[in-house]
């Protein structure tokens, strides 16, 4: 659900609401160049005096004393995902750090899902092979500068979600029809984004297409989701 960058993936929000087509994820930049900005010194500095011969003994360094060691601060902290709130945290099944509003959103989506996929007949429909994969993804909210644009995925293990997008944006009434039809609770909505990835990340299995620019095999593909799991 959504624009693949790769071979795989698909938008059903074209034809769910309208516009459609590919979107690429933006360039990251991993890092910048740190700029190193020397101190002048005086032409004739005057001569440091002899060290005395006799040891009084350790001293204690005062703390802006430039002999003072300086703690190993560790490897770098990871960058977290581009456009998303600096407060960010590990999230299980992310690629980088998630804020907490983003690692809930994709906790809840994936619950659902495993749950769908407990079901007899969604299961078979990925061949058994459906919540393994599930659990081995690793998923990365990105804007995608299209806010139609649900989900791509971009490999077997690999999916990018749209954080402009309805799987964040979408919020179900209760009593009013939604998308396809349907009476929506939102981890339920979130669930078929997953779902309908899970089906090109197996299209092996499934037989889904790419379907990024073609809205009547999108909306066909989403409906067989529906059909065999919801």
């Amino acid at each position: 659900i959504g624009a693949a960058t790769g071979a795989f993936g698909g938008d059903i929000w074209g034809a769910i609401f309208g516009g459609g087509g590919s979107a690429q994820p933006p360039h990251h930049r991993d890092g910048e160049h740190d700029v190193v900005i020397g101190t002048a010194q005086p032409r004739n500095p005057p001569p440091l005096a002899p060290a005395p011969i006799d040891n009084p003994g350790p001293t204690t360094p005062m703390p802006d004393d430039p002999t003072t060691p300086t703690p190993n601060p560790g490897p770098p902290t990871p960058d977290p995902t581009p456009g998303q709130p600096q407060n960010t945290a590990p999230c299980a099944q992310a690629w980088s750090g998630l804020s907490v509003g983003y690692c809930g959103a994709l906790h809840e989506g994936l619950a659902a899902a495993q749950q769908m996929l407990s079901k007899g007949g969604c299961g078979t429909f990925y061949g058994g092979r459906g919540s393994s994969v599930l659990s081995a993804t690793r998923y990365r909210f990105l804007d995608l500068h299209n806010q139609n644009t649900g989900a791509g995925t971009q490999s077997i293990d690999s999916v990018f979600i749209n954080s402009k997008g309805p799987y964040m944006t979408y919020d179900p009434v209760p009593g009013h029809v939604g998308p396809f039809g349907r009476f929506w609770v939102r981890p339920g909505f979130r669930a078929f984004i997953l779902l309908h990835e899970l089906g090109h990340q197996l299209a092996p299995i499934t037989g889904f297409k790419p379907d990024a620019n073609d809205r009547d095999l999108n909306e066909a593909q989403s409906r067989l989701v529906l059909s065999r799991c919801f």
